[in-house]
């Protein structure tokens, strides 16, 4: 949590100093651009280690011109909690496949996965140029982070400690 508000602070501050307005991007969707960007692959899902068994879990449909749009609400689950918005040619990226590869094989069918993939700043640089044509920059003050979830650490008693 401390990393994401430290990122969107410098970023403020640079945007202020240069009067330049902020773009939102998502770290799944630059996932999901990568993985079309270097696969082709036009639906994908996009899974982040979360720790605590879950991931960071969004589906997307990316465009001819690399835009990824979400086909559900990104969120933070169990990986056998998982599900495709649609069916159809999928394609699995992310370090939550790595982490958790089986049980999201058994959630969601894929046809693919990239493995080791991280997200790009190519990718984040092309989506930010997607949402600002879409006019979605926002003023420096009103940029803030987007938390999936909003504990960090299981309680002694969910880690079976008294």
């Amino acid at each position: 949590f401390v990393g994401v508000r430290i990122a969107v602070s410098v970023a403020q501050g640079l945007a202020f100093a240069a009067d330049l307005p902020l773009l939102p991007v998502s770290t799944l969707a630059a996932l999901a651009r990568r993985a079309w960007r270097e696969a082709g692959s036009r639906r994908v899902a996009a899974a982040i280690d979360a720790r605590m068994g879950e991931v960071y879990w969004g589906t997307y449909r990316v465009g001819a011109d690399g835009d990824a749009r979400p086909l559900a609400p990104e969120r933070v689950c169990a990986p056998a909690a998982v599900s495709l918005p649609e069916p159809g040619h999928w394609c699995g990226a992310g370090s939550g496949w790595d982490a958790c590869g089986e049980p999201l094989a058994a959630a969601v069918p894929v046809a693919r996965v990239l493995a080791g993939v991280f997200p790009h700043a190519l990718d984040i640089a092309a989506l930010g140029a997607c949402a600002f044509a879409r006019g979605e920059a926002l003023a420096p003050e009103h940029a803030l982070p987007v938390y999936l979830r909003d504990r960090i650490a299981k309680t002694l008693a969910e880690q079976g400690r008294t």
